[in-house]
């Protein structure tokens, strides 16, 4: 059970909102901005919210009270009045377990949030890992009458596949339950997947995307590694002597005394990077066995067939590794559909939709143009449905994504936003009306823009038909 660490205090001046509340806590108790609580609420049903403030008073009326009570200003003498001091913390709510948004209550107690239920809190715990299984929501008949309603399949997905980073220690890869991993394992719906150099080398740009490289020198290396007539790299089998080699040509004295060579400091950047990422990471490996329920996604995904869907797990990687990954299978992707697999005797389906959530990661405004996978994107949103490829992308800030892949894009569905989006340019066209709605949506209501249409759409998506785990 969590340890009660304060109560819900609504004042008239400081009253409890939608968005946020404010607790009392012991003054001696530690918090830190960014810590997760949570509070009991309506239903048995608990909202979670993320500390913004931490404010400390006393009993005294003003910094008068204070300093008349040191004899007028004396600092060399403690004070002889004892005043009654408290903290009170300031939290923006962030979620609720039965989506209730009402008002936290006086008086409702605060406790730390667990490790389990910040994930949660977070979102964190949501991902696409069993949309082959029914939704167990207790609401589920129901559920299934609005998709009849829609004339829609009231199934959840069949013909799934799921993959998540190889990792051989106990530390998981994924948010699966490790009852539900090893029960995917054993059934073969689940891989995971590896990068072998040999077959992979050529994707490290990927690596690169978030790194600032304005003299374009990293592109420049990666080049030179992927020159098959390349002295230095030409050779190289594995992982470990990759680095290796970058680690002798990050020393001073390593190069060849050509004017146009690539710089020591140059060499030490990179070295930085593919170190971070590839040094210690069980998923760079020298092999895969495809027994051990083992694979590499490029010789997965360039055999998806009609109808199939594969669900790629990058949710507990770090943010570069995660763009690699993403990377490579936006490349592969585009490969397949240009026909890059046809000798070997590959027939992809006419049309492969993309989805890909937090979209701003990889294609945002502040994204450097060097970036590979900016241009990958770029090129998917501006060639992509000519030759079939239908990207989805789903983001919290509309206004922050690159205006080469909005403008591309046909269709935008809005949901719940605040003020501070609305007033961009991005919003200039939508009237105040359809502003101040977008401020007040519920949870699966969306707004949708769309040049068919005549005016601009509020509809509401049924819940989901497969399993959620947030719940």
């Amino acid at each position: 059970m969590n340890k009660i660490i304060g109560r819900v205090a609504a004042t008239e001046k400081y009253p409890a909102t939608m968005d946020k509340f404010y607790f009392w806590t012991n003054a001696d108790f530690r918090l830190n901005a960014f810590d997760v609580v949570k509070v009991e609420h309506l239903d048995d049903s608990y909202s979670f919210g993320t500390v913004e403030n931490i404010y400390h008073i006393t009993d005294a009326k003003s910094f008068l009270t204070s300093y008349i009570s040191n004899d007028f200003g004396d600092t060399s003498i403690d004070a002889p009045t004892l005043r009654v001091g408290m903290n009170y913390v300031e939290v923006a709510v962030s979620y609720n377990t039965k989506n209730i948004y009402t008002p936290v209550r006086n008086d409702a107690s605060v406790s730390l949030a667990s490790t389990e239920e910040i994930e949660q809190a977070l979102g964190l715990n949501k991902n696409l890992m069993a949309i082959h299984k029914p939704n167990d929501d207790e609401e589920h008949e129901k559920i299934v009458k609005d998709y009849d309603k829609l004339g829609l399949d009231g199934r959840p997905f069949e013909n799934v596949r799921y993959y998540a980073p190889f990792n051989d220690t106990n530390d998981a890869t994924t948010y699966l339950p490790n009852d539900m991993l090893k029960d995917y394992l054993d059934s073969g719906l689940l891989k995971k997947f590896k990068y072998i150099y040999e077959d992979d080398y050529e994707s490290l740009e990927m690596l690169f995307a978030d790194v600032d490289d304005t003299t374009q020198t990293m592109d420049s290396i990666i080049s030179k590694v992927i020159d098959p007539a390349d002295r230095d790299f030409s050779g190289i089998k594995n992982w470990n002597d990759f680095l290796n080699k970058v680690n002798d040509l990050s020393k001073k004295g390593s190069g060849n005394g050509n004017s146009n060579e690539i710089s020591v400091l140059s060499w030490r950047k990179f070295k930085r990077v593919v170190n971070k990422a590839i040094g210690r990471d069980k998923m760079f490996a020298p092999r895969y066995v495809p027994r051990n329920h083992e694979c590499r996604l490029e010789e997965e995904l360039k055999n998806i067939s009609a109808g199939s869907i594969s669900v790629i797990d990058i949710a507990k990687l770090s943010t570069d590794k995660q763009s690699f990954v993403f990377g490579d299978v936006l490349k592969t992707i585009y490969k397949l559909k240009l026909g890059e697999y046809d000798n070997e005797g590959i027939n992809p389906p006419s049309r492969i939709v993309i989805f890909v959530d937090e979209l701003n990661k990889y294609a945002s405004k502040d994204t450097s143009k060097n970036s590979p996978i900016l241009r990958q994107i770029l090129d998917v949103s501006e060639r992509g449905r000519s030759l079939g490829i239908i990207l989805f992308g789903a983001e919290q800030f509309r206004s922050n994504i690159h205006p080469r892949v909005t403008g591309n894009c046909s269709t935008f569905a809005f949901g719940r936003t605040n003020v501070l989006e609305t007033t961009t340019k991005d919003y200039s066209a939508l009237p105040t009306t359809y502003k101040n709605i977008l401020t007040r949506l519920e949870q699966g209501e969306y707004v949708i823009q769309n040049p068919i249409f005549r005016s601009l759409l509020k509809i509401q998506f049924p819940k989901p038909i497969y399993k959620q785990f947030k719940d």
